[in-house]
């Protein structure tokens, strides 16, 4: 058992695990907080995503720390929707994550990541070279739109 952090790709033995990160992760964030508690059903790792290879998962001493999805957009390009569990924040494992995202976009001929999040974590995503593309209306409301062209290496911009 390493105690590097490592990528791999999610299997549907941890789907449970993931989701226990995802709400770990969504309660940290007020706006998150209050739809968790009204539903606590409304997340939850697709099954299918996992199935098709799209969740990496970062994995430290054994255990899934994080793990991130990648969703083919209708542009061409893939859409990233991350999650670290709150004990790893601060961490390299974000970075760990979304090169690995990137790299699987590159294969599928995506041009640019993109993240849709709040205004609390453009910075976050910043510093992984997105940039500010928009806003977009989702149905937890009005989101900052980034991207992050993959010709480029985090960090390298």
């Amino acid at each position: 058992m390493s105690s590097f952090p490592i990528v791999r790709t999610a299997s549907l033995a941890e789907r449970q695990s993931l989701n226990d990160i995802q709400v770990r992760v969504s309660l940290m964030w007020p706006d998150y907080r209050r739809r968790l508690l009204d539903d606590p059903h409304w997340i939850g790792v697709d099954e299918q995503r996992i199935n098709e290879g799209r969740v990496l998962v970062v994995e430290a001493r054994g255990e899934a720390a994080g793990f991130l999805t990648v969703h083919p957009r209708e542009d061409g390009d893939a859409e990233i929707h991350l999650f670290v569990d709150p004990s790893h924040w601060g961490s390299d494992m974000p970075r760990l994550l979304v090169e690995a995202a990137a790299d699987l976009a590159r294969e599928d001929g995506a041009d640019h990541l993109w993240v849709v999040t709040t205004e609390a974590a453009v910075a976050f995503y910043e510093s992984f070279d997105f940039e500010r593309a928009g806003q977009e209306q989702t149905k937890h409301g009005p989101h900052i739109c980034l991207l992050r062209p993959l010709g480029d290496t985090i960090g390298n911009a």
